[in-house]
């Protein structure tokens, strides 16, 4: 398995697409094959830019690959607005679940851009093992999937 598919946010941007598959075929059909195309496009395109980001080993590149995946996310963003204001969407939640998803997606992004530029990160940072990120970026890096005794209960 590769390193970009334990991403959460590579995780995040898989469902999202899985749950846009599911939404689209019930649009118009003149909705249906414009707007869903480009709302699935924009999110593969996200997907293979995750993807890319882990191959990448130059900080900048990574840097400039995120801002490319924010800016097909923010696209994204805006079709499932048009998509709503059209009535394709369905339910009445339906907008607000998306566009919830999307933004927490552009955090993510956001975030990791913020880390790429603010520390002097070697070209392994991806790395999923907490040690293994520890020694290459010589910093202690937070593990938000790990709690404390006195968080469990």
């Amino acid at each position: 398995m590769s390193i970009y598919s334990k991403l959460p946010i590579y995780n995040d941007i898989f469902f999202l697409l899985k749950d846009l598959y599911e939404r689209i075929p019930k649009f118009s059909k003149q909705y249906k094959y414009l707007l869903g195309e480009k709302m699935l496009d924009c999110c593969i395109e996200s997907l293979m830019c995750v993807k890319e980001i882990s191959s990448v080993s130059d900080k900048e590149k990574r840097v400039v690959l995120i801002s490319k995946t924010e800016d097909y996310l923010n696209r994204l963003l805006m079709y499932v607005r048009i998509t709503n204001e059209l009535h394709q969407l369905g339910g009445e939640n339906a907008y607000f679940f998306l566009s919830e998803k999307i933004l927490k997606i552009l955090d993510q992004a956001e975030n990791w851009k913020k880390f790429l530029q603010k520390r002097n990160c070697p070209q392994n940072c991806l790395s999923v093992d907490k040690q293994a990120r520890e020694k290459e970026c010589h910093l202690p890096l937070p593990n938000f999937f790990e709690f404390n005794e006195k968080d469990r209960g």
